[in-house]
């Protein structure tokens, strides 16, 4: 570390104690990518009670990285990061790569990037073992891979979140191009013009665009579903299901073809018991070519973080099939989860991140289980009372804040945990509320 920082440091530590001030370098300032919320916002809102300072952006200046204690790198793969990552090691300041996908799901180029900056890393995080060990496998460095909970998504985490987002892009896109001569030059009379033109309609537009009070969307969203969920109870006797999540991509077979998987159970389920299938989702092509076809009741409902909730609490259980193959089986447990805390029970597949789950959630035996649950409210009833004390012991926000520190102390005193290996392959280690515990044995 240049002395010039270490003696700046020095100074304001001794003089003027200030919190340790986290820097969140992310991919994308979009909520509806899970990182951004599971892997920034959620541990940003925890470490504020703790007292740490956090900073997010998608383009980081050298102010913002000077005045930085540490860099958290969310979802790295971008040349821009390699670079900011080789800025931060040459003035001193520890980073954090956060890996939350398999590697499989990136590029050769992405890949080599991410292995160059763990060159530079103090620490990776990821969100579960599985994924740990593939990195461990894959990366192949001395630097420990510290495995952090997704933690619960909740709507006051959604509502601070879009806060934290809007101030975010308000400082990096909005204020630049309220300050460039271009604006003025051209899109102000643009605007003016189209004012005369269009009038009051496009002055309700300009009113939103710039960040005026608009209705609050997350309650015109619950109110919607709380609407379809009472036409349902009205003219549909069927159960509901629900299944949500990403599409899926060409790397791997999760997503929507894992309904496909399942299809069979669910065709003997519904002569069982009439059931109908949600699917929130990002891809209504993939849902008319994949599942529409099957021989239950289905609907599609674009995926709308303001709403889901609603969907998911307007259905009687939530089904999360995954195909175990090297992408599924790294996904992090964090939809049956938000589930579980939303009072819907789940049934699942088995794997290493949902295990921790097990006695809250049913796993793999289908058509049983799906039964089960929509026939024997004494046995949601168990399930979901279990599943709340496990949420809370896991998955609260006091949890991810203690998982968090336990990283940042490793970045303040870099010295071997207990457990860790010793040798040239990547370390990887795991905490239990100050319990060192290796998931390679």
């Amino acid at each position: 570390m240049p002395l010039s920082v270490s003696f700046r440091r020095l100074f304001r530590a001794q003089c003027h104690p200030e919190p340790f001030r986290l820097l969140w370098k992310l991919h994308s300032l979009d909520l509806r990518f899970a990182s951004i919320r599971y892997r920034a916002l959620i541990p940003i809102q925890a470490l504020s009670t703790h007292g740490y300072q956090s900073t997010i952006g998608r383009s980081i200046g050298n102010d913002k990285l000077h005045a930085a204690d540490a860099v958290i790198f969310v979802r790295p793969y971008s040349s821009e990061d390699l670079n900011l990552a080789q800025k931060a090691k040459d003035i001193g300041i520890p980073i954090v790569l956060d890996i939350c996908d398999n590697p499989d799901e990136y590029t050769p180029n992405q890949f080599e990037i991410i292995q160059t900056m763990a060159r530079y890393a103090a620490v990776i995080t990821t969100n579960g073992p599985a994924l740990s060990n593939l990195l461990c496998d894959s990366l192949k460095m001395p630097v420990p891979v510290m495995v952090v909970s997704d933690g619960i998504e909740t709507e006051t985490m959604l509502r601070i979140g879009h806060r934290i987002i809007r101030r975010a892009y308000f400082d990096e896109v909005l204020l630049p191009m309220l300050m460039s001569a271009k604006f003025y030059r051209t899109v102000i009379p643009k605007l003016l013009s189209k004012v005369v033109a269009h009038g009051i309609q496009l002055q309700t537009q300009m009113i939103r665009a710039f960040g005026r009070p608009i209705p609050n969307r997350l309650s015109i969203g619950a109110d919607r579903a709380n609407l379809r969920s009472m036409t349902r109870g009205n003219n549909d006797s069927s159960k509901t299901l629900i299944w949500f999540g990403r599409s899926g991509g060409a790397s791997g077979k999760y997503g929507l073809s894992d309904i496909v998987d399942v299809a069979p159970y669910l065709k003997q389920l519904n002569e069982r018991i009439r059931i109908k299938l949600v699917v929130v989702s990002n891809d209504r092509e993939g849902y008319q070519h994949l599942v529409q076809p099957l021989p239950i009741q289905t609907e599609y409902i674009e995926w709308d973080n303001e709403s889901i909730r609603s969907h998911i609490q307007a259905s009687n259980v939530a089904i999360l099939p995954n195909s175990r193959d090297p992408i599924g089986i790294c996904k992090s447990a964090n939809r049956a989860v938000l589930a579980l805390s939303l009072g819907v029970p789940v049934v699942a597949s088995r794997t290493p991140a949902m295990e921790i789950l097990e006695g809250c959630v049913c796993f793999d035996d289908w058509i049983d289980s799906l039964y089960r649950y929509l026939t024997e409210p004494s046995l949601v009833h168990d399930h979901l009372l279990k599943a709340q004390s496990v949420l809370q012991r896991e998955f609260d926000s006091d949890r991810i804040a203690r998982q968090w520190q336990e990283v940042l102390k490793r970045i303040k005193s870099p010295t071997p945990l207990a457990g860790e290996n010793s040798g040239d392959g990547l370390q990887m280690v795991g905490h239990r509320d100050g319990e060192t515990e290796s998931y390679l044995g």
